[in-house]
């Protein structure tokens, strides 16, 4: 495993695809498509533009935007509920993968399949809650 995909694999939650795939073979599947994610937008170009408003001392919402290099907004996620520092580079840049696995599903799917997986796997909306 790579450093990225190990990082991955530390910190990001999995789903296992079909009754025949173990946890252990979801678990590193996803690390090594979150990589993978995260190398290409750098390729691509692409950034994030985050945003924070504290709703109270309990609550707060964010929002993540990934934008193409020309500025258009390719997903994005938001999140209101408990605190949860966004200071933490790691929550982000999981955060961050996952939203560039969406967008590159809906960019370039390899087939019909592959894709579904992808805006599962890549959808922060979904995975959030096993972080």
């Amino acid at each position: 495993m790579t450093k990225d995909q190990q990082f991955f694999y530390d910190h990001a939650g999995y789903h296992r695809y079909s009754t025949s795939e173990t946890n252990e073979q979801a678990h590193i599947r996803c690390a090594v498509t979150l990589a993978e994610a995260e190398k290409r937008l750098r390729i691509e170009g692409w950034h994030f533009e985050w945003s924070v408003s504290d709703e109270n001392d309990k609550l707060y919402r964010w929002e993540a935007k990934l934008l193409d290099r020309n500025g258009h907004v390719l997903t994005s996620a938001s999140h209101c509920g408990p605190c949860v520092s966004l200071a933490d580079s790691t929550y982000r840049r999981v955060v961050e993968a996952e939203l560039a696995v969406d967008a590159l599903a809906n960019l370039d799917p390899p087939d019909a399949q592959t894709a579904q997986f992808l805006r599962f796997c890549g959808s922060a909306d979904r995975r959030l809650d096993l972080l």
